[in-house]
């Protein structure tokens, strides 16, 4: 009786030990993650300046420009409008009107021609705001979406239903590049990166045989690309979701 008890508290101990080896392999397997994607840009930008019925950008002007575009990536387009203030010189509603969209079209092809973005609307505003501050243009800048790389996630759906580690996807995204650093090891079912490929014991597989971890492949057959200890991800289209099974060596 005595000996069942023990029997049976040392295999539960060695399910719990298989349990954390396996989240313990999700946080170390990898070294890098998801590259990071700059998020909240600004959209807007209001440069003012520009001397009385002129609609040349100023160097002051400019460098505002350069510097926004300059730590904002991935603008697509780039649209403008352009303000005048109050006509006390009494030209033309018309001119005035050519005017400020001069002011947007000289903003907006300065800024599109650095980001490297197309040149979208162009449109003018007039106001009878008597404040030199006025005489400018509001830009209004669109971006790229971003690129979602191609990612790699981890199964052992292939083992048999009653494994210890049968179940779907593992939790957690990895990418182009990354390290497979780790491995199950002999001692204890824990995970050492400097055990080299001891392959420990994952549960079972082929209808109850011992399953023994050896490498994951792109296949849950064995058939498609191997990764082994050591090996980097290879590459992988932007957007696309790739799983990667644990596959035993049995014995």
């Amino acid at each position: 009786m005595i000996e069942e008890v023990l029997k049976d508290v040392f295999v539960k101990t060695k399910i719990s030990k298989v349990c954390v080896a396996l989240f313990a392999l999700v946080s170390m397997l990898f070294g890098a993650g998801l590259p990071a994607h700059a998020t909240g840009s600004p959209t807007t930008l209001s440069t003012s300046g520009f001397k009385t019925m002129k609609s040349t950008l100023t160097l002051a002007q400019k460098a505002s420009i350069q510097s926004f575009v300059t730590a904002n990536t991935g603008i697509a387009t780039v649209s403008c409008v352009g303000y005048t203030g109050y006509n006390y010189l009494g030209v033309s509603a018309k001119k005035i009107k050519a005017l400020a969209k001069s002011r947007a079209a000289a903003a907006c092809n300065y800024a599109a021609t650095l980001a490297g973005a197309t040149v979208g609307t162009v449109t003018a505003k007039m106001t009878r705001s008597q404040k030199s501050s006025i005489r400018k243009v509001v830009i209004t800048f669109t971006y790229n979406p971003p690129i979602v790389p191609g990612r790699y996630q981890y199964s052992m759906s292939n083992l048999d239903a009653g494994s210890v580690l049968h179940g779907g996807p593992v939790p957690g995204y990895f990418y182009e590049g990354d390290l497979v650093a780790s491995t199950f090891a002999e001692t204890n079912y824990s995970l050492d990166p400097n055990t080299g490929p001891e392959y420990g014991q994952m549960g079972t597989i082929d209808s109850g045989s011992g399953a023994y971890f050896s490498h994951w492949n792109t296949s849950a057959d064995d058939t498609g690309t191997s990764y082994q200890l050591g090996d980097h991800l290879g590459p992988l289209p932007a957007g696309t979701t790739v799983t990667l099974y644990a596959i035993a060596a049995t014995g």
